[in-house]
């Protein structure tokens, strides 16, 4: 079994390029508890930072974990800071919001007991004045 990520960009504001210039943004990674942010998170840092190592298995992120993003483009290249916040965190969520421009949220489709709350959490998100791009996404287990 490995994991399959779906995803859908929703956008309340147009982002703006800056052209060939260095750029910089920070990154909020969300998601309730066992969503699969932190393996994600990981597999991102490996691919950005040109890593090649293993991932460990995760434990469920109790406060936040930090991660620095080298992506880079024909036309540019972007330094990310990332915070993934543990989904025990969600009552402080909101303090965290005005840091950041981009917004990546993981639900979990297999824990189908948490579906509800994490559209609630969803629509918590969309509806904040200082969210405006989220990166939604849906994680499974997939059998090859």
């Amino acid at each position: 079994m490995s994991s399959c990520f779906a995803y859908c960009i929703l956008s309340k504001s147009r982002a703006a390029s800056n052209g060939s210039r260095q750029e910089s943004s920070e990154l909020l990674v969300l998601g309730l508890e066992g969503a699969g942010k932190s393996l994600l998170m990981r597999q991102i840092y490996n691919v950005a930072n040109s890593v090649q190592k293993a991932i460990p298995r995760t434990q469920p992120t109790v406060g936040v974990e930090l991660y620095k993003l080298n992506l880079r483009s024909k036309y540019s290249r972007q330094v990310t800071r990332a915070r993934e916040i543990g989904g025990c965190m969600r009552p402080v969520w909101p303090q965290y919001f005005a840091c950041a421009n981009l917004f990546l949220y993981v639900i979990s489709i297999n824990a189908t007991g948490l579906l509800a709350t994490a559209v609630i959490e969803l629509h918590n998100l969309l509806i904040h004045p200082d969210v405006k791009v989220i990166l939604l996404i849906l994680n499974t287990d997939c059998v090859y």
